[in-house]
């Protein structure tokens, strides 16, 4: 008996079926991936504007109380957040007393499930001090809210997702003091 075939049948439609889904997963798969790619991108340019920021922040006076204020912008390891504390512009960086109850006068987050990874020199935390009027950059760390001044003229941040270990969801941001500049890959 011969059969006149006009329609596609049960199991054609079946397998083109799950050759599309198929299809869209592995693409699926691919723009997640370079999806979080650019969340890292975006969270180093963050980090990179975070700093001119502040700096810009010392030159042209944070206005809080009408006069010019030093800031301080706070890098944590393991954080997602940018934190930017002000401080009276006759202040020297010695001078200030922080601690934890210290209210920041603006806090950035990074993009969802990015944080700094480490900080080089291997500390935990690092302020960036931008002195008022003239913003010249101070390192500093602390060590239970204990200050120490670093002379190391390079600080580096590699900044992940989800604390990858791998280029290139785990790129590396260096901040050089003497020319104030910011470089990351």
């Amino acid at each position: 008996m011969k059969f006149n075939k006009k329609w596609f049948t049960l199991i054609e439609l079946l397998i083109a079926i799950t050759i599309f889904f198929i299809l869209v997963v592995m693409s699926y798969a691919n723009y997640a991936y370079y999806q979080n790619i650019a969340r890292v991108k975006l969270s180093l340019k963050e980090i990179s504007q975070s700093i001119n920021t502040a700096k810009n922040m010392a030159i042209s006076w944070y206005d809080d109380n009408s006069k010019n204020q030093s800031i301080w912008v706070y890098f944590e390891k393991w954080s997602n957040q940018v934190k930017y504390y002000a401080f009276d512009y006759t202040l020297t960086w010695s001078d200030i007393n922080i601690s934890n109850d210290k209210t920041p006068i603006k806090v950035h987050n990074l993009q969802s499930n990015v944080n700094i990874s480490q900080i080089t020199p291997n500390k935990d935390n690092i302020m960036i001090f931008y002195s008022a009027i003239e913003a010249k950059p101070e390192i500093i760390t602390f060590n239970n809210w204990v200050r120490q001044n670093l002379s190391d003229s390079e600080i580096k941040f590699d900044v992940s997702f989800k604390n990858s270990t791998n280029f290139p969801l785990k790129r590396e941001l260096k901040y050089i003091k003497q020319t104030n500049l910011v470089d990351y890959k």
